[in-house]
């Protein structure tokens, strides 16, 4: 994903690259460093302003089986800047929630707890049946992870320098928080070994560093992307 401003516009997209889903079901989001209309495949999209004068936005789109390109544009005082968005949809693909316990890339793999996740009432009821709800019934926040099975997982991994791993990032200073940008496994071991690293490597902070939950995308037993789950 680039910096911000590396564009006339500093129009950034992510997901950043290639995108692997079983749904169709795709949330496309960003940002641009100035105020501007945004448009996902020629539709307008509702935006909203930070105090620094950048412009986000966040649509979701639900498309069919096959691989699809979705194109953003940003325009500003009559200068337009647009991304591409490729999505390929799969239905025999598997998402699995799970936390990422160690990544070899040496060996290829990554080590999962597989977890699971809930949201809205489906949270509290899976809170209620664990005795982890408050004694009113209720919980704290919309959602409820539920991990009952210490067992690990060592799962390949399609490619070690091009599958992609999207973690949730915050920028120093005025910067953006909770954007997204794409680690290959190498580089996501370096930075489980020191989170701290990643000022000097990419420029941004890990939100969530080694404790985010993820969710794994599988071709059968083969991970083909991974994405952080941001928790509040």
């Amino acid at each position: 994903m680039p910096e911000p401003g590396t564009t006339e516009l500093g129009l950034v997209v992510y997901p950043p690259t290639t995108v692997m889903t079983p749904t169709g079901i795709v949330t496309v989001e960003g940002y641009v460093a100035r105020q501007a209309t945004v448009t996902i495949d020629g539709t307008e999209v509702v935006t909203h302003s930070d105090p620094d004068g950048r412009t986000y936005f966040q649509e979701e789109v639900d498309l069919g089986p096959g691989d699809h390109v979705i194109e953003v544009e940003a325009v500003a005082s009559g200068v337009s800047a647009k991304e591409t968005l490729h999505v390929v949809v799969d239905p025999s693909l598997i998402r699995q929630f799970a936390y990422i316990t160690a990544v070899d890339p040496v060996a290829g793999t990554v080590t999962a707890d597989y977890a699971e996740w809930y949201i809205g009432e489906e949270a509290v009821t899976a809170a209620v049946e664990d005795g982890m709800a408050n004694p009113d019934g209720t919980i704290d926040g919309d959602f409820y992870i539920r991990n009952q099975n210490d067992r690990l997982r060592v799962l390949p991994i399609a490619s070690v320098s091009d599958t992609q791993i999207v973690l949730i990032v915050c920028y120093p200073g005025p910067g953006p928080c909770l954007a997204r940008d794409v680690l290959n496994l190498a580089e996501m071991a370096e930075a489980m070994a020191d989170p701290d690293s990643t000022v000097e490597t990419h420029g941004w902070h890990w939100y969530g560093a080694n404790m985010a939950p993820m969710w794994l995308t599988l071709d059968h037993d083969t991970i083909v992307q991974i994405e952080e789950q941001y928790l509040p």
